[in-house]
């Protein structure tokens, strides 16, 4: 009886084991098919990844090169994969909501959600198939905005792939006349009357609420815009846009995303985040 269950045990654990090693091998194969996929397929199969607690092989999708721009975080792929390894084994949960490719750039909006809810906006860099690059911003879930508007609701379907380049030029057109420049009296020129769709959880819809806002930065003397557009980033009628700028004196990094219809901006999402002091930096890369 004794020797019976000392085989059973080891046929067991011989069991257990090829099982646990095909399992293996099976996730290093899901993943070296994503190379054969889209960069933006690759970018969403490699967060949903992290939704799970399992070893991946992770050499198939992500560069030993990796650079990192989250101040929060050491350069570097291993203490990236640390980070997200470490949330998912707390019960870290991430929902993708919206997706952009754009040659070797993917964006992803997402909420991640663990002791609270954050929206977060990922941009990796692709290099032979590899993310060799990662740029982020994040805040809080908050209430609806005044017009009763979340953060992530709102329209998602991609169209117009053949009007990306100007999609792009009109939202830098825009944010460069508007924000950096500060020319008010030109803002109607980049929308169809007041039809504006707004998901910032402060301002109201309409381009006569982004309009009383300015306005009223100008009149208390709070000094708020863009002192670079690092980045512009599209696929057809939507545009996401990378910015350096301030709030008064605070360095402030603002990632916005606009939907262009028929030539006109006409929805927008952001994630706006203080950048912290250099002195508090875990890596040497810059925020942008």
């Amino acid at each position: 009886m004794r020797i019976m269950t000392i085989h059973s045990f080891l046929l067991f654990v011989i069991l257990f084991l090829s099982c646990n090693d095909t399992s293996n091998k099976r996730i290093g194969q899901q993943l070296s098919q994503i190379t054969d996929q889209s960069n933006k397929a690759k970018a969403i199969y490699f967060i949903k990844s992290f939704n799970e607690t399992r070893n991946y092989d992770y050499d198939n999708i992500i560069s030993k090169k990796f650079i990192q721009h989250n101040p929060t975080i050491k350069d570097g792929s291993d203490a990236y994969l640390n980070m997200l390894q470490s949330a998912a084994a707390k019960g870290q949960q991430i929902e993708i909501i919206r997706s952009i490719e754009d040659e070797d750039y993917v964006f992803l909006q997402s909420k991640y959600i663990y002791e609270g809810e954050k929206v977060v906006y990922d941009v990796f860099r692709f290099d032979q198939g590899l993310i060799v690059e990662h740029w982020d911003n994040s805040e809080e879930v908050k209430p609806l905005n005044p017009s009763g508007r979340s953060q992530i609701d709102g329209y998602l379907e991609i169209e117009d792939k053949d009007k990306t380049v100007q999609n792009k030029h009109l939202v830098k057109d825009f944010l460069t006349t508007l924000i950096i420049n500060k020319e008010l009296e030109k803002a109607n020129a980049f929308f169809e009357g007041d039809r504006y769709i707004q998901h910032n959880v402060d301002v109201a819809d309409g381009l006569s609420s982004i309009k009383k806002v300015l306005v009223h930065f100008q009149q208390q003397g709070i000094e708020v815009g863009f002192k670079k557009i690092h980045k512009v980033i599209g696929e057809g009628n939507f545009v996401l846009t990378i910015n350096e700028g301030y709030y008064e004196d605070q360095p402030t990094a603002y990632f916005d995303l606009f939907r262009v219809d028929n030539g006109k901006i006409a929805e927008h999402w952001d994630v706006i985040e203080n950048i912290p002091p250099k002195k508090e930096w875990k890596n040497n890369n810059g925020k942008f």
